[in-house]
């Protein structure tokens, strides 16, 4: 650490900026969705187009079922399933969550006995009448049905901090109802609900999303935005302990998309 500036000097850094240069005559960054006729991208689309993440849309609303116990207190927040079910359906069981009108399950989470979600059974998701899904938490959790249920899109409790999750998108046009064979305890569905069914299919559990996975898999070692028209890696540089350099001078309009940089020390 430079005593003068209160900078830490890392030795032999490796600098990679890409920025793509947006003169008049080339193509915009991807806009926002401003029309509640156009939702924001759905589905699969939200992992691909991940550069759209920033963007407020219009046109939809976040929303969830949770077991939280409504007293405001702990004893009934799934402990005792009190709050857990919507209502019991036969043959399914108990309804987590439901849902009329277009909309996408964003998000699934359970917890239960140091995550040993197992007793929950069967996990029934039915999307505009058709059964998307029918597998028992814990093997949907552990990867067991394969792509797309598969990490890191679940998750069992050794890969995440004591719960499960699911977070494979699913969307539908006109109805959702999410139920689990046993009421066992804590959970929370988040969802979207969209104004109408434009530009929506319903999920479809036989599309692998090989791409998807791949992408998130390669988490911290790739850019997962695409690339935007124009795009340049500007200067990649390697810096000296005590050594500063300006990386780039660029005028005009542009966005700075990635900035890497890598200690020689940590391996990685």
């Amino acid at each position: 650490m430079d005593s003068t500036t209160g900078i830490w000097w890392v030795p032999a850094l490796l600098l990679a900026t890409t920025l793509p240069v947006t003169p008049a005559a080339a193509a915009p960054a991807p806009a926002p969705v401003t029309s509640a006729a156009a939702p924001p991208p759905v589905g699969w689309q939200t992992y691909r187009r991940l550069d759209l993440l920033p963007y407020l849309t219009t046109g939809a609303q976040t929303r969830q079922f949770s077991s939280f116990d409504r007293g405001g207190g702990n004893d009934h927040d799934g402990f005792d399933g009190l709050y857990t079910c919507r209502r019991v359906i036969v043959p399914d069981g108990c309804v987590l969550a439901e849902d009329s009108g277009a909309g996408e399950i964003t998000s699934i989470w359970f917890t239960r006995f140091g995550g040993d979600v197992s007793t929950y059974g069967l996990l029934r998701i039915v999307l505009d009448g058709q059964v998307v899904l029918n597998a028992n938490v814990q093997d949907v959790v552990n990867g067991t049905l394969g792509p797309p249920f598969s990490h890191p899109l679940v998750a069992n409790a050794a890969q995440s901090s004591g719960g499960v999750y699911i977070k494979v998108p699913m969307p539908y046009r006109s109805a959702m109802r999410v139920t689990v064979q046993n009421n066992h305890g804590f959970y929370h569905l988040t969802y979207r609900h969209f104004a109408d069914p434009t530009g929506i299919a319903t999920f479809d559990p036989a599309d692998r999303a090989d791409d998807v996975l791949a992408t998130l898999r390669a988490a911290g070692t790739a850019d997962p935005k695409p690339a935007l028209p124009g795009s340049v890696a500007l200067r990649t540089l390697s810096l000296a302990p005590g050594q500063t350099s300006t990386p780039t001078q660029v005028t005009g309009p542009g966005v700075i998309t990635a900035l890497a940089v890598r200690v020689p020390q940590v391996a990685g």
